[in-house]
């Protein structure tokens, strides 16, 4: 037994949300392996599978959440595009490293490298067919999406290496600009973040947000109020989370996936970890995203060979 893992947990504050369970696929039916990133938009979850995936796998696919005109529809998988085999074609997705949406609609893949193609940045518009807008070829060894931020009428996304490095892609220009570390720049004083892998920027104050490392533990407060930005550690997690997101109140969530359970924390008040849901013991796969009315959506993977997709609201 993990009796750190036991203590931990009952010392987190618990908070009431009830998350039912929405669908269920086999490994047949969905796949053999966990999705690296999905994120909801509308009325469809969207899941990326890694390069590493089996053939018979769509890299990219959503399936339809029921509700109004869906509930008569099945939660099979559909590719989002034609799909060909990995590596042959460079016009296909190869492996998904990280998905994010915009409030325009559109749906941004960071696509990984393959024996034969370079990583890319594909972007659909998700209220035009799901066409595809443009695909822009990268250099080096992406990690994650860090951000997607409004800048000067234009979207900026900064993306994140395995190397420690950064760099921004820029849409309207089409164009990556590399950079250093963008909370270790001159602009920015007080503690530094290493590693930094997520900024969320508060819904409620525009000029505050939350960052975290890669293993995100420590949390720390980014305030653009001041010049240069200040930046400082305002909590720690009770361990490492898989990434966080962040509701439209401000309520910041985290998965921890080796102890199998989702905590959070409402930003309006001072620094509380609440527990939200503890999983199974034979959950090995967790991924978490948020639809926009800020229900949050939970995909497990169990030994059974299952697939569990549930749905949940902080109150």
């Amino acid at each position: 037994m993990n009796w750190s893992s036991l203590i931990i947990g009952t010392l987190l504050f618990s908070v009431s949300a009830a998350f039912t369970r929405v669908y269920e696929w086999n490994e047949t039916e969905f796949s053999r392996e966990a999705p690296s990133s999905m994120v909801v938009h509308g009325d469809r979850i969207f899941f990326g599978f890694p390069i590493n995936s089996s053939r018979k796998t769509a890299r990219l696919a959503f399936a339809w959440l029921p509700g109004g005109n869906n509930s008569n529809l099945s939660p099979s998988l559909h590719p989002l595009q034609l799909q060909e085999e990995i590596g042959e074609n460079c016009d296909a997705v190869q492996g998904v490293i990280d998905l994010k949406t915009d409030e325009l609609g559109r749906l941004w893949v960071l696509d990984g490298a393959s024996r034969n193609c370079q990583p890319t940045f594909r972007i659909f518009d998700l209220k035009d067919n799901d066409s595809l807008l443009l695909v822009h070829p990268l250099a080096g060894n992406p990690r994650n999406i860090v951000a997607i931020a409004d800048v000067l009428a234009d979207k900026l996304a900064v993306v994140s290496e395995w190397t420690g490095k950064f760099f921004y892609f820029v849409l309207n220009e089409n164009k990556t600009v590399p950079s250093s570390d963008p909370m270790t720049d001159p602009s920015y004083q007080g503690q530094g973040i290493k590693d930094l892998a997520w900024i969320l920027i508060s819904p409620q104050k525009r000029q505050f947000g939350y960052a975290c490392s890669f293993q995100c533990r420590e949390i720390f407060l980014a305030d653009d109020s001041t010049t240069p930005t200040t930046l400082t550690k305002i909590g720690t997690l009770s361990s490492d989370s898989k990434g966080m997101l962040m509701d439209k109140k401000g309520v910041l969530y985290f998965v921890h996936e080796t102890e199998k359970r989702v905590t959070a924390w409402d930003t309006k008040g001072p620094f509380k970890e609440e527990l939200l849901h503890k999983f199974d013991s034979d959950v090995d796969s967790i991924n978490f995203a948020l639809d926009g009315a800020d229900n949050l959506w939970l995909l497990s993977h169990h030994a059974s060979s299952r697939f569990f997709l549930l749905k949940g609201q902080y109150k």
